[in-house]
């Protein structure tokens, strides 16, 4: 057994002077009449170090192995006590009046059987508990009044225990005020109340899931307030339905039901696979909530975001199929028409579909005797329009400073070297920031354009973070009552993208909050992440003299794993109104 006082160490024997161990541990007990005299401060029994009278402590002091308090008052005032043992309250106060009090093991005011006259005394913000075991309390006294402020931390299981033969009503461990409770063990912590209508925790601190990482024996809460003190990975629901006689697959193992839905934490992989049965075969993936063909490669991956929705479509297969399935879809895949021809048939298309800047040139495919299950996509043809790109601080890939385009054209724009004492830092289209990459792609809009290469510093440190950038002209088209947003995101080295798209809300009214994923009665405007870094999104089917507000989100993983989602710094507006 031994008591540090400092930074040295002494060995207390059972022979040495009270005086000689009094001053070794820091115990100041002369000063108060209500303090006892410096003999008998301690005993030493066994292996516990034993306190039955008033102590204070003057300075730090660490005791080591068990400290056993039986009787009077413990104060810290102000000073650090670490035990590297048990600390074992079988009466008493401890009194931590802006101390600090660590214990090794466990903690525990009295034990089954033994249910003490004994406080724990916690009335300083500065007062600190750390219990690296177990913290239990047994005591018979009302704690109303006494856990008012600091904190107490435990990194093993919590107990609040009563004498059940006597009471069931028992206060003994009541916070209140600013008082918290920080459960921060690594493994999952069991948290029991005897008398949780009586005793409870006042702010309760998690450092993990609480569903995860804890296992609360009582089926009411024992706190007031909880604290997460994570970064809390959000989760969302993949839903996968199946049509048509086949099933699918998770990650190569697991065959989901075929009505499946189940949430997932953001930023996990996902790889699903369709598998026909017999007499039939796979037709495409489906975007469950806009009716998009997603793809037609039984092989869907993807990495949870704000939430999927998708089918898994099958048809019969054409050689045992009387009648087979003919789909019309436009260029983003949502399907126009899906029917049933009888095979060796002719099916008959839909109305020629309508893209703002092109003009319909024929469908992809001959449709008159059909023989299979088809998907079918229309071709288009740009219009004549040509729009001017102006490049300042660099150039053109194919030379110059200014050319003129057709509309959807993709055209590359690449820096000039940097100026001497300089460094190249971002372009910048229209006066928005758009791309961190010296050489950078983008489709020319239905209007002018200007790409401005920025300069900056060579000491000047550069912002690394992705980010995601929209256009404030928005193309309003009056013939197909469509609206369209133009966004371009800048994903970096190091970081992974889960998510991206644009946000979609109508209003008569400006906006009086920011648009985020939060906001009420939302379109999520989701785009695969295998697009381009610059994408639209139409709003379709808008009617006459409606507003439609538009902002980008970008959804991904740092470095460190955290999950972050950003916004563009523009929200643009497209109205519904007819051409004077």
């Amino acid at each position: 057994m031994s008591v540090k006082s400092g930074k040295s160490i002494v060995f207390v024997m059972i022979c040495v002077l009270a005086f000689m161990l009094s001053f070794s541990v820091g115990v100041f007990a002369n000063e108060s009449p209500n303090m006892a005299q410096v003999d008998n401060i301690f005993n030493i029994q066994g292996s516990n170090v034993v306190i039955n009278k008033n102590v204070r402590l003057f300075q730090d002091t660490v005791v080591t192995g068990d400290l056993e308090l039986r009787d009077g008052e413990l104060d810290l005032d102000g000073n650090e006590l670490v035990v590297t043992g048990n600390l074992i309250q079988k009466g008493g106060k401890i009194i931590l009046n802006g101390g600090k009090l660590k214990v090794e093991k466990n903690y525990t005011i009295g034990s089954e059987g033994n249910y003490p006259n004994a406080y724990l005394i916690m009335k300083n913000e500065n007062d600190y508990i750390e219990v690296k075991g177990s913290f239990a309390t047994y005591s018979s006294n009302s704690h109303i009044g006494c856990l008012t402020a600091g904190t107490l931390e435990v990194k093993g299981d919590f107990f609040q225990k009563v004498d059940i033969k006597k009471t069931k009503y028992s206060s003994n461990f009541v916070a209140s005020g600013t008082h918290k409770v920080i459960l921060s063990g690594e493994g999952i912590q069991t948290v029991e109340f005897n008398s949780p209508e009586y005793s409870y925790m006042n702010i309760l601190c998690i450092t993990k899931p609480l569903e995860e990482g804890y296992n609360f024996v009582n089926e009411e809460r024992v706190w007031v307030k909880l604290v997460k003190l994570f970064d809390e990975v959000p989760k969302n629901s993949l839903e996968v339905n199946v049509l048509g006689d086949g099933f699918v697959k998770e990650n190569g193992e697991k065959v989901l039901p075929t009505s499946y839905k189940y949430d997932y934490e953001v930023g996990t992989e996902i790889e699903l696979e369709a598998y026909a049965n017999e007499g039939s075969e796979f037709a495409y993936w489906e975007d469950g909530e806009i009716g998009r063909i997603l793809s037609d490669n039984p092989i869907y991956k993807l990495v949870m975001g704000t939430g999927a929705k998708l089918k898994a479509v099958f048809y019969q297969n054409p050689e045992v199929a009387e009648e087979l399935m003919v789909v019309f879809k436009d260029r983003s895949g949502r399907i126009l028409q899906s029917t049933k021809v009888p095979k060796n048939e002719e099916a008959v298309a839909p109305e020629d579909p309508y893209m703002t800047g092109y003009r319909f040139v024929r469908w992809n495919q001959d449709f008159s005797n059909v023989v299979s299950n088809m998907i079918i996509t229309p071709v288009f043809r740009r219009m004549a329009d040509l729009y001017t790109v102006t490049v300042t601080g660099g150039e053109l890939s194919t030379g110059g400073t200014e050319g003129q385009y057709l509309f959807d054209v993709p055209v590359e724009v690449v820096a000039n070297k940097a100026p001497e004492g300089k460094k190249f830092s971002h372009w910048e289209q229209d006066g928005i920031k758009v791309s961190t990459k010296s050489t950078f792609s983008f489709f020319v809009p239905m209007r002018d354009t200007n790409l401005t290469a920025v300069f900056v510093d060579e000491n000047e440190v550069l912002d690394t973070e992705p980010f995601i950038a929209l256009s404030e002209n928005t193309i309003v088209d009056h013939l197909d009552h469509t609206v369209i947003f133009t966004a371009t995101r800048n994903m970096t080295e190091g970081y992974q993208l889960i998510e991206s798209g644009i946000i979609l809300l109508k209003s008569y009214e400006e906006l009086q909050e920011p648009l985020t994923l939060e906001t009420e009665n939302i379109i999520r405007g989701r785009i695969s992440n295998d697009s381009t870094s610059q994408f639209y999104v139409r709003k379709i089917n808008v009617e006459d003299g409606a507003t439609w507000y538009g902002r980008a989100y970008l959804i991904y993983k740092n470095p460190e794993g955290v999950i972050k989602t950003v916004y563009s710094e523009v929200t643009a507006k497209g109205t519904m109104e007819l051409p004077e």
